[in-house]
């Protein structure tokens, strides 16, 4: 599955009002995946292995790096996997 740069849904899940919405345009956003991840344990590639939808190494790393944000199934498929929800992961940034 491929990482969405700047919407929160791929072309074949996009449905309703925020279909061509980025989530960097709601908001500023700082991923936490690193400091959960070392918090918990928890290699990229065991989280890889324990999501319903796995993706790329590759995008899991540009997803931990903040160099791109997840689909919104892949950010739900990431908080199921450690066990936190969504918003514990990616936080606003503050200005």
């Amino acid at each position: 599955m491929a990482v969405a740069k700047t919407s929160c849904f791929s072309s074949k899940e996009s449905t309703g009002p925020l279909q061509n919405v980025a989530w960097g345009d709601l908001m500023r956003l700082k991923c936490r995946l690193r400091v959960l991840l070392a918090e918990i344990e928890m290699t990229q590639q065991e989280l890889i292995q324990r999501m319903d939808k796995p993706i790329s190494n590759s995008a899991m790393s540009q997803i931990v790096r903040g160099d791109s944000l997840p689909t919104l199934p892949t950010a739900i498929s990431i908080a199921k996997a450690i066990g936190k929800p969504v918003e514990e992961i990616w936080v606003e940034a503050s200005e």
